[in-house]
């Protein structure tokens, strides 16, 4: 017994309706668990960071008392060289704004 082309379609277009409801659910669920985040407080996305800020103070200190070179610093603390560079570009912004901010 074959059945019918227009079956075969009815079947296919409630699958297709089936998947596009659980499509929208989950957008759904994924969005309230990131509204529950902000409002926790919590950060939302982005990538976690690599170091501690200890570490980035110790590669810091390292190059600041001139015992080290850039690279030697990072590596001792395990992180690249432009990634320390980058670290003492966002400390010298915040440097900056702080002084704006008190003066």
């Amino acid at each position: 017994m074959a059945s019918p082309p227009s079956a075969g379609e009815l079947i296919f277009t409630v699958v297709a309706a089936v998947a596009q409801m659980e499509r929208g659910l989950i957008a759904e669920r994924t969005r309230s668990a990131l509204e529950a985040k902000r409002r926790r407080g919590e950060k939302v996305g982005g990538s976690k960071p690599t170091h501690t800020p200890e570490q980035a103070a110790q590669a810091m200190q390292a190059l600041e008392k001139g015992d080290m070179t850039s690279q030697e610093a990072a590596r001792a603390v395990g992180m690249s060289r432009s990634r320390r560079y980058a670290l003492a570009a966002r400390a010298r912004a915040e440097q900056e704004q702080e002084q704006k901010e008190a003066g």
